[in-house]
């Protein structure tokens, strides 16, 4: 199943939206919502936490504070709780819409990338090529697919690496020389996530290599640092 894409994400925050603004009209006097809309709200409150949840870093306010207010399946749900659900959902949604959440999220990946590549130097350093060559591959594939969804393309799970870095050159997401680049690190790439490598059968060189062009795309890319060819 290809993942979604900006558009998907935003029609569904304002699915939602939508669909909470109808419930917390019909909030009453009392503190929790009756019984004839219970089903309704609760099928509500879960799904805006789950986009929430999918959408932004863990580290994001909107999301956290959603989590916490999230009531359990067989709690009374108050109507404070819905009414506050809502604007966090409606807040989030435009900082969505702003790219604000996005370049959040962004960087979070970033690190945590750049954190499989440190291991991945390690490794090269301790001689374990075929464990750096795994770990790096790994990058390579999420890598090429975040930047596809940041530029809103929509994949299929069954195009291949290759394919998914040209459709990221054909956008001019990425300048051909670098794009040359990605592609060369496809043959590691296969024979990495195959099983076909061993230390002995691995060029140091172009492991380290491999780490440093993605180290690149993504400060570049990711983090937002000062842009290489």
């Amino acid at each position: 199943m290809p993942h979604p894409s900006r558009e998907d994400i935003q029609a569904r925050f304002k699915h939602l939206i939508e669909t909470g603004a109808r419930l917390v009209e019909q909030k009453t006097l009392a503190s929790y919502v009756g019984d004839s809309l219970h089903t309704d709200a609760l099928a509500w409150v879960y799904s805006a936490v789950h986009l929430l949840e999918k959408v932004l870093p863990d580290s994001n306010i909107h999301r956290t504070e959603a989590v916490r207010l999230r009531p359990s399946a067989k709690a009374e749900i108050s109507w404070n709780t819905m009414s506050s659900l809502f604007g966090l959902l409606k807040s989030a949604a435009e900082e969505y819409s702003l790219g604000l959440t996005h370049s959040f999220e962004l960087q979070y990946f970033g690190i945590v990338f750049e954190d499989f590549l440190a291991l991945a130097r390690r490794s090269t350093a301790a001689g374990r090529l075929s464990e750096a060559a795994v770990l790096a591959s790994a990058v390579l594939e999420d890598v090429v697919q975040k930047l596809l969804e940041l530029h809103g393309q929509t994949q299929s799970e069954n195009d291949t690496v290759l394919e998914r870095i040209r459709a990221l050159k054909r956008k001019s997401v990425i300048s051909k020389i670098k794009a040359g680049r990605l592609e060369s690190f496809v043959t590691i790439r296969n024979g990495a996530f195959h099983a076909n490598l061993t230390d002995a059968n691995i060029d140091r060189k172009d492991v380290q290599q491999m780490i440093d062009c993605l180290e690149e795309l993504i400060k570049t890319h990711l983090l937002g640092e000062a842009e290489g060819n």
